[in-house]
């Protein structure tokens, strides 16, 4: 009787050892704020690539795409790993995610009425301003 009892002692022990939860972070790297430019340059340095492959078929994708992710990263201050552990968590919610996104959609918008119409980069400026200025408060 004793053998048995030490027999499921030794099995519930080795099942709550076994049932131990993978520890998540708590938080990201990143902040939203952060990530918005960093996936957005990403996805420019993508662009950027795909368009230079059309023209230049003996480019190579994988080296040129490091070398830009590498200068994203850099101009960015932070590095794959950091941005690949926030995009993970961020993964894992989705309701943050998809307000990066979001703010993705915006930034790019924004960086493009820069480029078309520079006399509407004051107005863009000014509207932020305010929206920043709500925020605060």
């Amino acid at each position: 009787m004793r053998s048995i009892g030490w027999l499921a002692l030794c099995c519930g022990l080795i099942c709550l050892g076994a049932c131990k939860q993978v520890s998540k972070p708590d938080s990201a790297r990143l902040s939203p704020p952060q990530m918005v430019p960093v996936i957005y340059g990403l996805m420019m340095a993508d662009e950027l690539g795909n368009h230079l492959k059309i023209r230049d078929s003996s480019l190579k994708m994988n080296e040129f795409r490091q070398e830009k992710y590498s200068q994203v990263f850099n101009l960015n201050k932070t590095d794959y790993r950091d941005f690949a552990e926030s995009y993970r968590y961020y993964l894992g919610r989705p309701g943050e995610l998809k307000l990066i996104f979001d703010s993705v959609e915006a930034y790019s918008t924004r960086a493009r009425i820069e480029v078309m119409n520079p006399a509407k980069k004051a107005r863009a400026k000014g509207l932020e301003e305010r929206k920043e200025k709500i925020e605060s408060n």
